[in-house]
């Protein structure tokens, strides 16, 4: 496994590997929800995004999504052109497999089933369309 990586973890019984990924795949999608909205709020007030980036990437409000910039601003530029992406439907299918996953053992997820039926990237600067708009749906 070495080969393969540097970040080795054993996570028990066949299956949780997914089972995680999941986990993970699903606070990711939650981040980027609360990232648009923070930038929506703060272009609002007056602060530039790309200050607004600078100060989150070395504070408290830091994630993978604000370290990955770049990153970011590409699937939100495929976002703008209304294109579903490979990413874009790993997020939908991975946000319908969490909220099954949770409803199966009896966990509350209100937030994830609040975010599920949202456009994560609506907020972000230069959407000025939702996949609404193009006819699309997220579910």
């Amino acid at each position: 496994f070495e080969a393969m990586g540097k970040n080795i973890f054993y996570l028990g019984s066949a299956g949780m590997g997914e089972t995680c990924k999941l986990v993970n795949n699903f606070l990711h999608i939650l981040n980027l929800a609360v990232l648009s909205e923070g930038i929506a709020l703060a272009r609002r007030v007056g602060l530039e995004t790309e200050t607004l980036i600078n100060v989150v990437r070395v504070s408290s409000g830091g994630s993978w999504a604000v370290q990955n910039w770049d990153l970011v601003q590409e699937l939100v530029k495929e976002y703008c052109e209304g294109k579903k992406g490979p990413l874009w439907l790993g997020m939908q299918k991975d946000m319908a497999l969490v909220l099954k996953m949770a409803k199966d053992v009896g966990q509350l997820v209100p937030i994830a089933g609040l975010c599920s039926q949202l456009d994560v990237f609506r907020f972000f600067p230069g959407v000025e369309r939702s996949f609404y708009d193009y006819g699309l749906s997220v579910k």
